[in-house]
């Protein structure tokens, strides 16, 4: 009896492990086949000629652009238009609308081959305001976005307030390669004012440029581009370029009129305000300590205006030219103030002169030099 039990049991084992030995088998055969599959799919895919996507781009507002924290946000629009392959033909044409929206758009993108993109350089993730897709009569698909974004300023600004600010949003193919799909510019306008609009052609539009700033120029160009996420593949790239340039009037009358003109008083006080009446040193040394203060606080009030760099702008010479002459007007005046009250006599007289004349010429020698060599 304890035989046959134990005969029953290696049976039972036996049968057990010889199923699981077939279903292993299966299971790589399934996989083996399966990744076959895929590879065979994969190398269809590279073998056959990229998908063109056709981009229509609308640029629909420029705002919060931070000069001091070197960022700008952006809202835009874009159309992505392809041709399908058969087989999402076939998927298509069991439609019944020709527009969709909402989660009917992404069931049917779930569905089809569709392009994906990532804005370049983002600060953060793009917002997606809307999106829709369309089913065009000649057999053509659409996919309308509306997103906005937060991108960083890369351009120099060493010529702040003077000079242009290069702008771009960069649009790079997310899922497929270069060998796959290819970016193909068509429109690229600033707002909706002009229909008719070309990729070279300035639009003048006040409601798309937020702040004190101009439109100079736009282009549209497309290039291959690399990803960290990838070292072999190359991705398409749309970029969508705009130069803007900051209104004068406001850096005059933000800017510039407060620094020269602490500047200019603190040399005609010490030029008008001679020191050998006693009556003018107490005046003339609070009036630089005061102008000194005020520079202080104008640098301080400029901050969010003022571009916060490695390296010095235009605006940051002005500071700088500014605090020294007012740091050297004071401390001269402090000086040749103790010599008028210790009976300096004609000697005193001649270095107040010669400072009078000599202080004004070098610092517009020194002002004129920082603008050219800034500019230029």
């Amino acid at each position: 009896m304890e035989i046959r039990i134990i005969m029953f049991i290696r049976f039972i084992t036996a049968v057990i492990i010889i199923l699981f030995s077939f279903d292993g088998l299966a299971e790589d055969k399934i996989n083996k086949t399966s990744t076959s599959r895929h590879d065979m799919a994969k190398s269809h895919i590279k073998a056959s000629e990229p998908i063109n996507v056709d981009i229509y781009a609308v640029l629909d507002r420029v705002f919060d652009i931070n000069i001091s924290e070197r960022s700008y946000k952006a809202e835009a629009e874009v159309i992505l238009k392809w041709r399908p392959s058969k087989d999402d033909l076939n998927i298509i044409s069991k439609l019944k609308e020709h527009h969709y929206s909402g989660s009917h758009a992404q069931e049917i993108l779930e569905q089809i081959w569709h392009p994906e993109f990532i804005v370049k350089s983002e600060l953060s993730r793009r917002e997606q305001l809307f999106r829709t897709v369309s089913i065009n009569p000649d057999g053509s698909i659409e996919i309308f976005e509306k997103f906005s974004t937060y991108l960083p300023i890369k351009s120099e600004m060493t010529s702040y307030p003077f000079g242009n600010l290069d702008l771009n949003i960069g649009m790079v193919a997310f899922k497929h390669d270069s060998s796959e799909m290819l970016f193909k510019p068509v429109s690229f306008s600033i707002g909706h004012k002009d229909s008719n609009d070309s990729i070279g052609h300035i639009d003048r539009n006040d409601n798309v440029i937020i702040g004190n700033w101009s439109l100079l120029g736009k282009s549209m160009d497309t290039l291959l581009d690399n990803r960290l996420s990838s070292n072999h593949d190359i991705y398409s790239k749309l970029s969508l370029s705009f130069t803007l340039k900051h209104d004068f009037l406001d850096s005059l009358q933000k800017i510039f009129i407060p620094i020269l003109g602490v500047l200019f008083i603190s040399l005609m006080l010490n030029t008008f305000s001679s020191m050998r009446f006693k009556e003018n040193i107490d005046m003339r040394v609070m009036g630089q300590i005061s102008l000194l203060l005020t520079t202080f606080a104008l640098k301080f009030t400029l901050s969010d205006d003022i571009p916060s760099t490695h390296y010095l702008t235009l605006v940051d010479y002005l500071f700088i030219i500014t605090t020294i002459v007012v740091i050297f007007n004071l401390l001269f005046s402090v000086v040749l103030g103790e010599y008028y009250l210790d009976g300096g006599g004609d000697k005193i007289r001649k270095i107040e002169k010669i400072s009078d004349y000599a202080a004004p010429i070098i610092t517009l020698g020194v002002v004129i030099c920082i603008f050219y060599l800034n500019i230029n």
